[in-house]
């Protein structure tokens, strides 16, 4: 065990400044933090006297270091009166961020922090809280604030991010800072002036939590008969509410999970197929029509394809699964992969039938992913055929 150890003396009290603790103390004006004392373990008699030489080394080598050193005499019958270093003592703040080489990065840390409080005062307490968030967007604290600055003074501003007239902040700008510019409004803006039921901050929620104007989400959708076409149009997409309105003299529809699934599904007299694209098939809640056709689910087979049929079955309980069964998973298991972990469905899908339920709980057990183009489209027409959806014949 070494006693003096510089390095080890370094890496202790660098985290006073990891952590926050002298930054925190700075912006609390605590003149109590400095001097700042940083105890050494003394050896034992015994450990001295066995191993002198390395002790003496060691000393000396922590002596050299520059560290501003404490010592107390010791008292030893076997090696009479020795002086040792006891402790580590910076003075001043000064002192300890020369020695530690912490002198830019604090005068950056003193410089950003001030823009920030210039402007909002009553955010001192939160960076007492947490000193380190001015370090994590060193830089940016200008910009940051001119945008809180603007949410305070335009709450619900109505328009798109990229019509904010700050010079310097883009949509790209605030879409990787989002986190820190809701966390500085939270404690800024009065909860009248944001949306407290929105509670993530992807997938436009922030714009929606600021009353931000986001793109309408588009349904898109394949038109399976030419009978049905629309404007001659075997393809469209259309805002959700307009396709929420738009009542096609169609019969059958299919919702499918994969983009290339979709644009290559076959033909069927009086059918639909539309791209659910994961769980975007929630915007098609709105289109109350769906509830009088005939429709189908087809997504992947795995914890995620379930889930977002458990989703869709909340808006639609007319819905029923096509190719998420055992049977469809043995045939094709040789086609599996593993579910990566990261990416596994953890939550619950209460509005599964017993059956998808009993799969569902089967292929988490096994990690079993089965993605939806890796079945052929034969495979789709002769399931089809078998289940006798359709009374005429393919055209």
């Amino acid at each position: 065990m070494r006693y003096f150890d510089p390095d080890a003396l370094r890496t202790k009290a660098l985290r006073y400044y990891e952590r926050g603790k002298v930054q925190a103390a700075y912006l609390q004006n605590d003149e109590s933090f400095f001097p700042l004392r940083l105890g050494i373990k003394t050896p034992s008699e015994k450990t001295i006297r066995s191993d002198f030489t390395r002790i003496r080394n060691e000393i000396k080598r922590l002596e050299i270091s520059g560290f501003p050193l404490e010592y107390k005499s010791f008292h030893f019958a076997s090696l009479g009166e020795q002086r040792l270093p006891v402790a580590v003592l910076f003075p001043t703040r000064e002192a300890y961020l020369k020695l530690l080489g912490l002198g830019g990065a604090f005068a950056s840390f003193v410089q950003e922090s001030a823009i920030l409080l210039d402007a909002f005062g009553s955010l001192r307490h939160l960076l007492i809280e947490k000193p380190k968030l001015i370090e994590e967007y060193i830089g940016d604290w200008q910009r940051i604030v001119a945008v809180c600055r603007y949410l305070t003074e335009h709450p619900y501003p109505n328009i798109y991010l990229r019509q904010l007239p700050i010079e310097g902040v883009d949509t790209k700008f605030i879409a990787s800072r989002k986190k820190v510019i809701d966390l500085l409004l939270m404690h800024l803006l009065p909860k009248s002036a944001y949306r407290e039921d929105v509670t993530t901050l992807a997938n436009g929620g922030f714009e929606r939590k600021y009353g931000f104007l986001t793109p309408q989400p588009m349904v898109r959708f394949r038109l399976l008969d030419p009978a049905c076409y629309i404007a001659g149009q075997e393809e469209l997409a259309l805002p959700e509410a307009a396709f929420a309105s738009l009542y096609p003299d169609i019969e059958t529809l299919f919702v499918i999970e994969n983009l290339a699934t979709f644009l290559a599904f076959p033909a069927y007299p009086k059918s639909m197929a539309i791209f659910g694209s994961g769980y975007g098939a929630r915007y098609l809640k709105s289109a109350q029509w769906m509830k009088d056709k005939r429709l189908f689910y087809w997504g992947d087979l795995d914890s995620h394809g379930f889930a977002i049929l458990s989703q869709f079955r909340e808006f639609f309980d007319n819905v029923k699964s096509i190719m998420m069964d055992r049977e469809t998973a043995k045939r094709f298991s040789h086609l599996a992969v593993e579910e990566p972990k990261e990416k596994r469905f953890e939550g619950k899908a209460a509005m599964l039938t017993e059956e998808e339920s009993e799969l569902f709980d089967e292929l988490r057990r096994k990690h079993f992913r089965l993605e939806q183009e890796r079945i052929p489209l034969t495979y789709l027409q002769e399931y089809i055929a078998k289940q006798d959806y359709f009374s005429e014949k393919r055209f």
